[in-house]
């Protein structure tokens, strides 16, 4: 009688022991789950943060260069360097110094000018799609440009520089995108020194740079 009890409470403690154990071994199991879960949900939301960059009030800053193509009166080589305001979700006013150099070919095609330029250009951009790592743009605006010689040749020393064109924004990181577009250019001197001296300038620009978000 008393080893048949004995015997009974010894299954019992065991059942119970290996009982334990289990719920301890699910347990450890679900919360490496869990943790391997926060951890991809982490990695999620901060490759999607960039996106949250382009809300109301939040500011860029721009840096990259293009070139002209696409016109047989010469190109233009430029460097340019902005900041941007988001004044709504997803759109933003930017201010962009743009400074290089030019090369100009005459009438015929004949290598003409090189020289120096300078100039300002406000631009609008709508990130009309989004996603953890794209952001695609258009953009449009103006600005104004000088030269240290005629652009075109037979043009004028200072132009304005309407434009408008399509770009995208790859996250490197939260606050560095990697940034690309194309663009329709256009320079001419709105007839300010009569229309023989305004002949215009219609190219495609490609250009390419970082942006950084904050």
């Amino acid at each position: 009688m008393h080893q048949g009890l004995i015997a009974t409470l010894v299954l019992t403690t065991a059942s119970v022991a290996v009982g334990q154990e289990t719920d301890r071994t699910v347990g450890s199991s679900a919360r490496g789950y869990d943790s391997s879960s926060s951890n991809a949900q982490q990695t999620v939301d901060a490759v999607a943060a960039p996106d949250e960059r382009f809300n109301a009030d939040s500011w860029t800053f721009q840096t990259y260069g293009s070139v002209t193509f696409g016109d047989d009166a010469g190109e233009l080589y430029l460097a340019h360097a902005g900041v941007g305001y988001h004044v709504w979700d997803d759109i933003s006013v930017n201010l962009e110094l743009v400074a290089g150099g030019f090369d100009t070919d005459d009438e015929r095609g004949r290598s003409g000018d090189d020289g120096a330029a300078v100039g300002l250009d406000l631009l609008m951009r709508w990130h009309f799609f989004k996603n953890p790592r794209w952001s695609a743009y258009v953009e449009g605006g103006a600005g104004f440009i000088q030269t240290s010689s005629s652009f075109p040749s037979d043009g004028t020393h200072f132009n304005f520089t309407p434009q408008v064109g399509v770009g995208m924004l790859y996250a490197l990181k939260q606050d560095i995108h990697l940034m690309g577009g194309l663009r329709w250019h256009h320079v001419s001197n709105a007839h300010l020194q009569g229309g023989d001296n305004n002949p215009g300038y219609d190219s495609a620009v490609v250009y390419a740079g970082l942006l950084f978000s904050f």
